[in-house]
C-alpha cells in the first residue's frame, strides 16, 4: 500500500509564493506555512495510526498560516513519538 501524501493548507514546501498570496499569506507566513506542512507531512507519512492520520488531515484542511498553541502541543508530541 502506498502512502498517501498530505498537503496541508492546501501547499507544500515547493508552493511559490504566487501561490500563498493568493489566500493573503504574507512572506513570513508563507515561510511558516512551508514549515508546518513539513512537519505534518513527516508525522502523516511514519504512519503512527488512522486516528492520528485524520487529526493531521484536519489540521491540513485548516487555511490558516499557523497552528494554535494546543495543535502546535500536540503536534509536537506526535513528533517525539516519531522521533522527528
Amino acid at each position: 500500500m502506498s502512502a498517501v501524501i498530505l498537503i496541508p493548507f492546501h501547499f507544500n514546501s515547493d508552493s511559490s509564493d504566487e501561490q500563498m498570496r493568493s489566500f493573503n499569506y504574507l512572506p513570513a507566513e508563507c515561510q511558516q506555512v512551508r514549515e508546518v506542512c513539513d512537519r505534518i507531512n513527516r508525522v502523516y507519512l511514519s504512519g503512527l495510526g488512522e486516528s492520528v492520520q485524520m487529526f493531521l488531515e484536519s489540521l491540513g484542511k485548516l487555511k490558516r498560516a499557523y497552528l494554535t498553541q494546543l495543535e502546535e502541543k500536540v503536534l509536537s508530541l506526535l513528533e517525539l513519538e516519531t522521533g522527528g
